[in-house]
């Protein structure tokens, strides 16, 4: 798993002074450690620094790589960092901020191994589990116990131990 996705961002100042909605959702995004300054927001934002141009159309239509917001719902916004190489555009990363918070969201491979390992765990249970209850016998081969056969083998061999004790007691007259 890459850092990235065990950080998290969080800036009390900014939304008590400003609050989060669609409108300035990507300027809280910029003031993160996951936002990168060399990307086309910043480009555009210095080049309009002192005309009043409306940067999001150029934003996608620029060469290089942009962060934009992708989707609102109530207290979730989700930012996609994108590049665009003058014919497609590639998601590279997704970010979420939910109630102020901004995380990383988790790549394919990540939640691909962590369900990998999640499987080994429960077959390696599985065999461990198996092994308690095979047992080998040259005469009958593999077989399975089961815990009744267990209860009444202990049972046979506690008569059986009581039986050899009783004859020894009589026999050496105890």
């Amino acid at each position: 798993m890459l850092e990235e996705e065990y950080l998290c961002f969080y800036d009390q100042n900014f939304i008590s002074t400003y609050g989060l909605s669609s409108s300035n959702i990507v300027d809280y995004f910029s003031s993160s450690q996951f936002y990168n300054r060399q990307c086309v927001n910043e480009i555009l934002k210095m080049q309009s620094q002192f005309a009043n141009i409306d940067i999001s159309d150029k934003l996608t239509s620029t060469i290089g790589f942009y962060y934009i917001l992708e989707h609102q719902a109530d207290n979730l916004f989700v930012i996609a960092k994108k590049e665009f190489d003058g014919y497609t555009t590639i998601v590279l990363k997704v970010y979420y901020c939910m109630f102020g918070y901004i995380y990383c969201a988790p790549t394919l491979k990540s939640i691909s191994d962590a369900r990998t390992i999640d499987c080994l765990s429960h077959l390696n249970d599985a065999l461990d589990k198996y092994e308690q209850k095979k047992k080998f016998s040259w005469l009958r081969g593999l077989e399975f116990k089961d815990k009744r056969e267990d209860n009444e083998k202990n049972k046979e061999d506690t008569k059986l131990m009581f039986e050899i004790f009783h004859e020894f007691c009589i026999k050496n007259k105890l």
